[in-house]
């Protein structure tokens, strides 16, 4: 509100730290670069993760800790999370991204996803901001986000209880001092009770109760205390205290044996306890690894459609060559080397097709896109069906890119595809100097048309070497 004089002004002041908070709309934050700002709050509903990062990046850039905050009303995060919940435990389906409606609706999917805090909050921000995937939680060196610091919370909770528990472990295995009678101080042997008043001491010295103090001290190396004047009576046994160390056999084994059983019910209950919590850790430890398993392969499959998107009429032998923008397919390229493309293309689509080496349910078998992507396939009571009337949207896309990038791809890229297929057993010479024979085309295709799984979702290792060479370009 106000002219643009007025907005000036308030501006001028904010940042002259005269004025200590502004409100503003989120064009407030285009070019500003403010250092200490410590609070960026957000009132009001998201239409893009990526317009919510540049408007929470606006805070801490002077490395400060910092906050970025979303006003939300009432239940909504919590119905999130059960919405989100509920989904993690039902295959998931892509559909395809074709018009605006549906451009729209995966905006907000993932608007959603991150309100809810179904994970760290940077999972989201750097998938959408820098193209990262691989990241599951803050990292050493970060401030750590609401979700990390409950998350961090309860493992440190876990961490205490088996520190409590350890440590009553070791007090319990401590040796107690055992006192004599009527004597605090620690013995190492019991009183001999006899009929005679006589005390053996360890050298076998027997020593009489009429002896003179003189004697007995310079007889035993330890002090004899009787425990009445009269010596010519008869008394009770004298305490000896030798300075050999102190042994476990307590003279009064009662009290002892209740201190036991009173610790013991105690070390039980702890033991239980701890062993509770860290069952109950391990287990949101295990839900969350795979959580977020399912959850990197659910995002390379969601990126995977967003790269064939962005491959769309573009020629992948110009692409390498570095002519990014051509606009062509590789059936109309020019450039050297197109034509040695096509020829290897069609060879392996026909190959794999004819041959039905493709698993099943691996792709589609016309463009090779995982029929989870392609508009030619609908999942239906549990398994994919082949929808006559539909179309393939990514078709000439990953056969041509692959075929390129082994053909005219950086010696990289060329590693890169012959490692992969390497490590599982296809023994392939080298390119370079030798070429690739017909017997290793026909290991390659094998390779190329076995399935696995990204998450819920069924590729072919073809999408996968496809997926490998588009992220390293």
């Amino acid at each position: 509100m106000g002219s643009p004089e007025v907005k000036s002004r308030i501006q001028e002041r904010w940042e002259r730290a005269d004025g200590r908070v502004i409100v503003a709309s989120n064009a407030f934050g285009l070019g500003i670069d403010k250092p200490d700002v410590r609070v960026v709050v957000h009132a009001g509903p998201i239409y893009q993760v990526r317009s919510y990062g540049q408007e929470s990046g606006r805070a801490g850039r002077d490395g400060q800790p910092s906050e970025a905050i979303i006003i939300v009303g009432a239940g909504k995060q919590e119905a999130l999370q059960k919405h989100h919940a509920r989904l993690r435990r039902q295959p998931i389906v892509h559909r395809a991204v074709i018009t605006e409606a549906d451009r729209k609706r995966v905006e907000q999917e993932k608007v959603d996803r991150f309100i809810s805090g179904a994970q760290c909050r940077r999972v989201g921000l750097d998938r959408e901001m820098d193209g990262r995937v691989d990241r599951v939680r803050c990292e050493e060196g970060e401030e750590r986000c609401d979700i990390c610091q409950v998350s961090d919370a309860m493992m440190e909770e876990a961490e205490a209880l088996r520190q409590a528990y350890q440590a009553e472990q070791n007090r319990m295995c401590r040796p107690e001092p055992i006192l004599d009678s009527g004597i605090d101080i620690p013995s190492s042997q019991s009183v001999i009770q006899s009929a005679s008043p006589r005390a053996i001491q360890p050298s076998s010295v027997e020593v009489s109760q009429s002896a003179s103090p003189e004697a007995i001290q310079s007889s035993s190396p330890g002090v004899i205390q009787p425990s009445s004047p009269p010596i010519n009576e008869p008394v009770s046994p004298p305490a000896i205290r030798p300075s050999s160390p102190p042994l476990d056999q307590p003279s009064s084994p009662d009290l002892p044996r209740l201190e036991r059983v009173i610790s013991k019910a105690g070390q039980n209950a702890i033991a239980e306890e701890v062993d509770f919590q860290c069952q109950q850790m391990q287990r949101r430890q295990a839900q969350a690894y795979a959580r977020d398993q399912a959850k990197a392969e659910s995002q390379a499959a969601w990126e995977l459609e967003r790269q064939l998107a962005k491959w769309v009429g573009r020629c992948p032998v110009c692409f390498i060559r570095g002519f990014p923008e051509s606009k062509h397919s590789v059936i109309d390229c020019v450039e050297e080397g197109a034509a040695e493309v096509r020829k290897d293309w069609f060879r392996m689509k026909d190959r794999m097709k004819d041959g039905r080496i493709f698993a099943a349910y691996s792709c589609c078998y016309d463009c090779h896109v995982p029929q989870a992507i392609c508009s030619k396939w609908a999942h239906k009571n549990g398994r994919w069906k082949f929808l006559p009337n539909g179309t393939c949207q990514f078709d000439q896309i990953i056969m041509p890119v692959v075929i390129s990038g082994i053909n005219e791809g950086t010696d990289q890229t060329c590693n890169m595809i012959r490692d992969q297929i390497q490590r599982d057993g296809v023994n392939i010479g080298d390119w370079d100097k030798e070429g690739i024979t017909v017997e290793e085309w026909e290991e390659m295709y094998r390779w190329f048309g076995q399935k696995e799984k990204w998450g819920d979702v069924e590729v072919s290792r073809l999408v996968r070497v496809f997926y490998s060479i588009v992220k390293g370009l």
